[in-house]
């Protein structure tokens, strides 16, 4: 939740869910989005105002706003993979931006709610990430997620990965020779134990799996690319960072 100057709860507005965005002001008028960018908190300290930022939007997509505190809690809890990006923050915005935009092309074709038993193993899969269960709910409180929000992220993710699956699950067969050569040109790869090479015959089947694998990536990645490029797709500058030291 964000706090209001009256110290009220407001209702977070986040593309982590599938809950719109309220403002669509910010499509109509995109000359206020530098204005608008940021959650306020203003009060008096000793006779003088300060004001601090809460939250900040880093993307309009589609009529759903991406918050910075969206960017953090995917981070926070593991749901983005940002391991050896340069910048986690703009790598997880990136992720967050096609998301949503998959999550609409989800909606548009109905797709049918994981089961309640999809949702608990992720939810569990996430807690796991934790040390223990107080560590857990102190990240989740650190975030400002309640429960029912982070099930609603991985219930969306259960939606997605089922759609995607179903969409680009079927693709051509590689051949022989591709999967000869795929085994060729990744020798180091394919390797016993002691480092010893493998032949062929005995990682034929891994080697399948790796080249299907990687050509529905590719297909996945082409459509959601296609996605990016004619959606409503506002991206803003990313947050000051304080200065080191």
């Amino acid at each position: 939740m964000v706090r209001t100057a009256r110290g009220k709860a407001s209702p977070r507005f986040t593309s982590a869910s599938a809950r719109p965005s309220s403002r669509p002001v910010f499509l109509r008028f995109p000359a206020a989005l530098g204005a608008a960018c940021a959650v306020w908190f203003g009060g008096a300290a000793g006779g003088s105002a300060q004001t601090e930022t809460l939250d900040r939007i880093l993307a309009v997509v589609a009529g759903h706003v991406i918050m910075q505190s969206d960017v953090r809690a995917f981070i926070d809890l593991g749901l983005v993979d940002v391991d050896g990006e340069a910048d986690p923050e703009e790598a997880a915005l990136t992720y967050l931006i096609e998301r949503r935009l998959v999550l609409d092309e989800v909606d548009r074709y109905v797709a049918a709610d994981p089961s309640e038993e999809v949702v608990e193993r992720r939810v569990e899969r996430v807690a796991a990430r934790f040390r223990s269960a107080e560590a857990f709910a102190a990240a989740l409180d650190r975030v400002g997620y309640a429960a029912a929000d982070l099930r609603q992220a991985v219930r969306d993710d259960a939606r997605r990965d089922r759609y995607v699956d179903s969409r680009f699950g079927a693709v051509r067969p590689p051949t022989e020779d591709e999967l000869r050569a795929h085994h060729r040109d990744h020798a180091g790869e394919f390797t016993a134990a002691d480092g010893r090479p493998l032949p062929f015959d005995a990682v034929r089947a891994l080697a399948l799996r790796r080249v299907t694998a990687e050509r529905r990536a590719a297909r996945t990645a082409d459509w959601v690319a296609d996605l990016v490029r004619r959606g409503q797709v506002v991206r803003l500058s990313p947050a000051p960072r304080p200065p080191p030291g």
